[in-house]
């Protein structure tokens, strides 16, 4: 018999209750994040809550934390047995979500809801991978695409918020996997639970992955049509970009606007390659076309009023930049258009511009 709580678990048991709800948070969350009885009130489950992160991370960061999962597993799978429970579903926020997906799959969970999650650890261009830094993962478990289609899932959602490029590559890293669903929303970045709570979608995650009432169309829910390898050419279109190899980052980023029509983002990239081969007009196209989807993605902003400059149109330069400025007060690069923009002698029309 395993304890009912530890210091970085907390199994609470509703007696009678047939189902078991996972939690796991990301691994900056304070502790208790997700312990509020507002988040849990109702659910009508036991649930399982990971209320801060195992000890393993503290002592060896992600490569200790994966040599744990064995050991999880049989964890997991005896406070399961443990809590009478007959169906498992499984949630996760960020790092979390990798955990939801990796057990709530190799646990059979019969609904995962994974948030903002990593699916591949250390893959280039992610959080994970900017962690790890050259260190070396050799576990199996670490690829959840690998794991579902060995394990594939009876029912996985996974939810991203289009505005951030690091979860965009951990998202099409699971295209065209059975039984893992792809919710990219609009205007929305890492921080989707609060974005989503400030929408008006009121009954808390955590619920909606027992209830499997998701949702989503009306939040602005973006389709991507299946493209076998898109996700290794994304991910070579940012590290091209990231080298200066800008026709190459083009043809990356025109594939991902044909999966993704409904994307900002892609248009967003898009314009950044054009902009790097000095294509001013059609960088500027792209940009606009970015707005018209997202008007208030102020890194798109930022793109457009660069090239505005860089083609002679100030004034609609100036018009834009109050505009990102107004949304983002303390933008860096912003602020720097806007001080040059002062320099070279239009204080006045700047002001009316921002006031």
């Amino acid at each position: 018999m395993l304890p009912l709580e530890t210091p970085y678990y907390k199994l609470d048991i509703l007696p009678g209750a047939e189902d078991l709800v996972l939690i796991f948070p990301g691994l900056t969350e304070a502790e208790g994040r997700y312990g509020y009885e507002s988040a849990v009130a109702g659910l009508g489950a036991s649930r399982l809550h990971y209320v801060n992160t195992r000890p393993e991370w503290a002592s060896g960061g992600i490569p200790a934390l994966v040599a744990s999962i064995p050991a999880m597993l049989e964890e997991l799978r005896a406070l399961a047995a443990q809590s009478g429970a007959r169906r498992i579903f499984s949630y996760g926020f960020s790092f979390g979500a990798f955990g939801a997906l990796l057990y709530g799959m190799l646990l059979g969970a019969e609904r995962i809801l994974a948030v903002s999650g990593q699916t591949a650890l250390g893959l280039p261009g992610t959080r994970s991978g900017r962690l790890l830094g050259n260190a070396r993962l050799d576990s199996p478990l670490t690829d959840l695409r690998a794991v579902a289609l060995a394990h594939p899932p009876k029912e996985a959602h996974l939810l991203y918020g289009e505005r951030d490029a690091a979860d965009l590559l951990a998202a099409i890293h699971m295209v065209g996997v059975p039984g893992v669903q792809l919710h990219f929303l609009r205007a929305a970045g890492h921080n989707l639970p609060g974005e989503l709570h400030g929408r008006g979608f009121r009954q808390g995650l955590i619920g909606r992955t027992l209830s499997g009432r998701l949702d989503l169309e009306e939040l602005g829910r973006l389709p991507i049509a299946y493209d076998a390898g898109l996700a290794e050419a994304v991910r070579q279109g940012f590290a091209a970009q990231e080298r200066g190899d800008h026709v190459a980052a083009e043809r990356a980023f025109v594939r991902l606007a044909r999966a993704l029509p409904d994307s900002s983002l892609a248009r967003q990239q898009l314009g950044n390659a054009l902009q790097g081969q000095g294509r001013w007009r059609q960088a500027n196209a792209a940009y606009r076309a970015a707005l018209a989807l997202d008007a208030e993605d102020v890194e798109t902003i930022c793109g457009l009023v660069s090239t505005l400059r860089l083609a002679g149109l100030t004034e609609e330069a100036l018009e834009h930049c109050g505009q990102g400025l107004r949304l983002s007060p303390s933008h860096r690069r912003l602020t720097r258009y806007w001080n040059r923009m002062v320099a070279e002698g239009r204080p006045e029309r700047v002001a009316e511009t921002v006031g």
